[in-house]
């Protein structure tokens, strides 16, 4: 299978019509029951009346197309422009010589790790590691004092859709369906912060984060990075994408204190740079 024909599998989406009235009612409906399961933890975060205004804001059609997505059997939730930048990136850092594994922290369904070890094995380069991190158990609670209001509406609307949980057998059930399942696809089980700083000694030449919540893009840019050869690229998925600040906050933060001068490139929401020196 050539890689073009690997993107069309990963992403086999149909559009989506558009929900009617009445769903979006009991989309309001159920996300508010959602909120009544923590409502304590934001109420001390001082950000109650921002979440309940944010429910019930319309047009709740963005949310209504996640869950809906969700609950279907796509191997990613990006899009074909999204997987033909991913690629580009990968095979740019492969045919430069830049040494080092690819890493993605956020997996999901497996689809993008599937892509990079695809391309890997594409162009030679199968002796490198794919290394797959994630709870496989669905998106944590956010910290809801560090998190935007809308980040918190899209955790419960999360929460619907079962949190985007995929176990750790089905991941690997998904490698094996385009045979890239082997002992180079290492996989990572657990919350971030425990799970990160006990990764040593390795060399990344890719690494991609999707992390979804501020704090746990913070973790892993302070034990990932380190390991990203110079040259590497730095992948960050929804980086510019406004109602979600908080991992935009933490990246910008962790520049600014490590004081990274390298240019972030945007391609739509998501942005990306390469690394200048050592940290």
């Amino acid at each position: 299978m050539n890689i073009e024909e690997l993107k069309a599998k990963l992403y086999n989406k149909k559009s989506i019509s558009s929900p009617h009235p009445a769903e979006i009612i009991d989309l309001n409906r159920n996300l508010m029951q959602e909120l009544t399961y923590f409502e304590e933890e934001i109420r001390r975060s001082g950000k109650w009346d921002d979440v309940c205004k944010e429910i019930l804001r319309e047009p709740l059609e963005v949310i209504f197309s996640a869950i809906e997505v969700n609950k279907g059997k796509h191997l990613t939730l990006l899009t074909k422009t999204n997987l033909d930048d991913i690629q580009v990136l990968a095979e740019q850092v492969l045919r430069e010589g830049i040494m080092g594994d690819f890493f993605e922290a956020g997996v999901f369904r497996g689809g993008v790790a599937i892509l990079l070890r695809a391309i890997q094995c594409k162009n030679a380069e199968s002796h490198r590691k794919v290394w797959a991190a994630d709870t496989f158990a669905g998106i944590p609670a956010p910290d809801f004092e560090r998190e935007s209001a809308a980040e918190i509406v899209s955790f419960l609307a999360m929460r619907l859709a079962g949190s985007f949980s995929t176990t750790l057998e089905d991941v690997k059930e998904n490698f094996s369906r385009f045979n890239l399942l082997d002992e180079n696809v290492i996989f990572i089980k657990g919350n971030f912060e425990k799970t990160f700083p006990e990764i040593n000694n390795i060399c990344l030449s890719l690494l991609r984060l999707d992390c979804q919540y501020g704090h746990s893009s913070k973790i892993a840019l302070e034990y990932l990075y380190p390991h990203l050869a110079v040259g590497g690229i730095l992948l960050m998925n929804d980086y510019d994408y406004a109602d979600y600040w908080g991992a935009k906050e933490a990246i910008d933060l962790y520049r600014r204190q490590h004081s990274i001068q390298a240019p972030i490139h945007l391609k739509g929401t998501t942005g990306y740079w390469r690394k200048e020196e050592h940290i």
